[in-house]
């Protein structure tokens, strides 16, 4: 690298540790039924997660942890990667925000 250059980014903001945890997926829209399957790796903004269908860049997806007393989340598609015969989806949580006049 040339001096004063600035070495690229690597598109990584957090950690991810390799956890496994089954989990169940529906769209937000409930457009298709709920798929049974595990993430792959967590962080605390997000998931990658082993799929049989594809998903699109912003479908707008609700993940259910069947263990571990985890909340329900609501997730974004950051991507979606053909695997051969399955898919892995990476997911950034979308954090609600309070609107003004209402409660969370």
């Amino acid at each position: 690298m040339r001096e004063g250059a600035v070495p690229p980014l690597s598109g990584r903001r957090e950690k991810r540790v390799a956890e496994r945890f089954e989990v169940e997926l529906s769209r937000r829209d409930n457009s298709l039924t709920r798929e049974r399957t595990f993430t792959e790796n967590t962080s605390p903004g997000g998931t990658r997660v082993l799929t049989t269908r594809p998903w699109q860049p912003q479908d707008q997806v609700i993940v259910y942890f069947l263990q571990g007393g985890f909340p329900v989340r609501r997730a974004e598609v950051v991507y979606c990667e053909h695997l051969g015969d399955r898919f892995a989806i990476g997911l950034e949580w979308v954090v609600q925000r309070p609107q003004r006049g209402k409660p969370l």
